[in-house]
Order: C-alpha cells, then sequence, then structure tokens
C-alpha cells in the first residue's frame, strides 16, 4: 500500500512525499524511525493505471533538456507542462503530466517524483540529487549530475550487452547446429546403420541414443520440466532469500574473469556517484549514503556498509574503506590524495572514468577469450558428430 505522508524532522523543517508498507501499522512505524512527529498520513487510492515504464536512454534526455531549460531561466512547473506535451516517447509525456500536475499545486519536485506510478522511472539517487538541489538552490547542476550519471550507466550497461551478443549469438548457433544433426539427421543415420549389422562403435551408439532420447516427448517433458523448476526455484530463492542471494553475491565475486570485473563495475559507478553528490554540495557521509543505492552485489555493499558505520564512528574513510576492502588499494591512495588536498569529488570523477575504460577494456578482452573456446567446443562437436557418422561405415568397408 502506498501513504502520503507530512512529518516534522529534527531541524523543525517538514517533508512531504509518499511511503510504500504493509498498512497504515507499518507505515507510521517507518516514518517515526525517520522523523520527530507525523502530522499528515493518508492511504493513497488504489490506481487500475501500470506504472510507467521508459528506456534509460530517455530517461537521460528529459533531466538534461530540464536543466537547459531552468538554467534558460524557466520557471520548473512551466518547464514540466512544456516537456511533458513535446515528449515524443508517451509513457514519459503521462508520467511527466503527473509530475507537473503534482509541482503546479506547491509540491516539491522531489516528492512528485515519488508517486507510485511514476517512481519506479527515479532511482533513489536520482531523488536525493534533486531534494539536495532543491535544497542548496542548485537543482540546475544536480539535474545535469543526474544525466551524466544516467548517461555513465547506460554506457557500462550496453558495453556488457554488446560483449556478450556475440558469444550469445555463436552459443546459440552451434547449439542449433547439433540439434539438427542430432534430430533430423541421425534418425536416417540409424536406420542405415541398423541395415549393416555391425556392431556400432560407441560415439555412433551415443549419438543414436542421444537422438532418441530427444525424440521421446516423456524425456523432453521430464527434462525440461525439471530444467524450469530448478531454474525457477533459483530465481524464487534469488528474491526472496536474502541469505541466499548473499551467498550467490559471494561467489560471483570469486569467480575468476566475472568478480573483478563486477567489483570494477560496480565501483565505477558508487565513485561517480560520490563524486556528484560532492560536487552539487552533498556532505560526504550523505553522499557514500547516495553511493549505496546504486551497488547491486550485496557481499560489496555489507563491506560498504561496514566501512561506512566505522567512517560515522571516527574512522579515517581511506582506513576504513581498505580495512573492509571495499576498493582496491590503488583506489583507497587516491582517496586519500583527494582529502588531503580538498578536492575529493574531482578525484573520484577520474577514477570512475578510468574504471568505465578499464571495464570496457576487461568485457573486450573477454569476449576475445570467450570466441576461441566457443570455436573449440564447436569443432570438437562437429569432429564427434562426424566420428559417429563415419565409423561404421570405416568398419564395414574394412570387414569387405
Amino acid at each position: 500500500m502506498w501513504y502520503r505522508f507530512r512529518a516534522r524532522k529534527s531541524d523543525g523543517s517538514t517533508e512531504n512525499g509518499y511511503l510504500n508498507a504493509k498498512n497504515i501499522g507499518d507505515a507510521k512505524k517507518q516514518l517515526t524511525a525517520r522523523f520527530v512527529a507525523i502530522l499528515e498520513l493518508t492511504e493513497q487510492a488504489k490506481s487500475s493505471e501500470k506504472p510507467f515504464k521508459v528506456p534509460p536512454d530517455v530517461i537521460s534526455g528529459f533531466f538534461r533538456r530540464l536543466a537547459v531549460m531552468l538554467h534558460a531561466g524557466m520557471p520548473l512547473a512551466q518547464s514540466l507542462d512544456y516537456l511533458s506535451s513535446s515528449e515524443s516517447d508517451a509513457q514519459l509525456a503521462k508520467a511527466l503530466e503527473k509530475i507537473y500536475q503534482e509541482v503546479s499545486t506547491g509540491q516539491r519536485f522531489s516528492v512528485a517524483m515519488c508517486q507510485p506510478q511514476v517512481k519506479n522511472l527515479f532511482s533513489n539517487v536520482m531523488v536525493g540529487l534533486v531534494q539536495l538541489g532543491e535544497s542548496t538552490g542548485a537543482l540546475v547542476d544536480s539535474l545535469m549530475r543526474i544525466a551524466e550519471l544516467c548517461e555513465t550507466q547506460l554506457r557500462l550497461r550496453r558495453a556488457v550487452v554488446s560483449a556478450l551478443t556475440y558469444p550469445a549469438f555463436l552459443f546459440a548457433a552451434i547449439l542449433a547446429m547439433g540439434l539438427f544433426f542430432t534430430l533430423v539427421l541421425a534418425p536416417g543415420d540409424a536406420n542405415l546403420f541398423a541395415s549393416l549389422g555391425s556392431e556400432l562403435p560407441w560415439p555412433t551408439q551415443v549419438m543414436i541414443n542421444l537422438s532418441s532420447m530427444l525424440r521421446n516427448p516423456f524425456w523432453v517433458v521430464g527434462v525440461s520440466g525439471g530444467l524450469i523448476a530448478l531454474v525457477w526455484l533459483f530465481f524464487w530463492q534469488l528474491r526472496r532469500n536474502d541469505k541466499f542471494r548473499l551467498k550467490i553475491h559471494r561467489k560471483i565475486l570469486r569467480i575468476p574473469i566475472v568478480g573483478p570485473l563486477v567489483r570494477k563495475t560496480v565501483s565505477a559507478q558508487m565513485l561517480y556517484v560520490i563524486s556528484c553528490a560532492l560536487q552539487v554540495g552533498m556532505t560526504t557521509t550523505d553522499a557514500l549514503k547516495l553511493a549505496r543505492e546504486v551497488c547491486i552485489n550485496l557481499e560489496f555493499r555489507q563491506r560498504f556498509d561496514d566501512a561506512l558505520r566505522a567512517f560515522r564512528e571516527g574512522d579515517d574513510l581511506s582506513d576504513a574503506l581498505y580495512r573492509y576492502e571495499v576498493f582496491p588499494h590503488l583506489v583507497i591512495t587516491m582517496i586519500q590524495m583527494g582529502l588531503e588536498v580538498g578536492n575529493l569529488e574531482i578525484v573520484l570523477s577520474k577514477i570512475s572514468v578510468l574504471y568505465e575504460e578499464d571495464v570496457t577494456q576487461s568485457l573486450t578482452s573477454a569476449t576475445q577469450l570467450a570466441e576461441p573456446i566457443l570455436l573449440a567446443f564447436a569443432g570438437a562437436m562437429s569432429a564427434f558428430l562426424a566420428l559417429a557418422t563415419l565409423l561404421p561405415i570405416i568398419n564395414v568397408v574394412n570387414t569387405l
């Protein structure tokens, strides 16, 4: 259930927003932990409309256009109205119309972004940077940082997809070739081999048995059902069981090639978020909290939480990050240097760019490594099928 609230903070100011809770008691419990007093709490009426879905590159373009319009002196409500009427993406146009309706009645932009139907379009990092921009008067800078952050994340995502596309296509082609031979050509070969009357070599026997198994509906349904059930159970556990998800994420970090790549990707995103937050005036502690939101690996997030707790208790930031092995030693050294000279945000921005380039290079290297492995697998499978087909014929010729 979604609830709209108005609460008083410890400094005496009030904050409006939306909250997702199981019931009104749970909503009050969450608000009591965050605020001094609850001034208003009302349940949002259920909407039959589905949440909006907008591509990340469209969201990035929206923030950049909005920043340009605000920088030119156009009021926020008027800018949102213009963007909603001129937006080519129908889903984003409807979302901006809802946001405009809230802002035009005096609601803050950051609160309007948290409406239930549009909340999935904006991450907690985006909302946090907008809130900071509203409180400091640097909303234009915050919007530009959000656009840059979206573009950085989009580049990393595209790099991963681009690196995986060719190996996946090659593997699918190899698998399709093997299935075609086994299901279409092998049955005809089996009849030919049966007419020869001689004992079949083991590669031929394996091929014939595999063909019979794959053409048997009971085997296909049973094996496919079992695999689907295992996959469903795995993802169900991954979604519902935090301990299981933590174990999987921990094992991912230990995989030789994948683990370092995941660490570099997560580190690049977190460092860039911290840099953006510091550049718009956010405190170091709040910037670290915000960076936690983009950490998708639970093991990495747990280490970061431990380091953040130690930093709050008075430890030096670089020492805390080094103790819990959050970032590599070189990155921590650069962070220490940035703290000493007072330009941490610039140092982090440079490091995140270097990490982004390193991730792209690592993906390219991994793709180059996967290609010969897949080709070798294709060659081995082709050789096995050729032997399974030719060996019985060779045996018959030798007996003549």
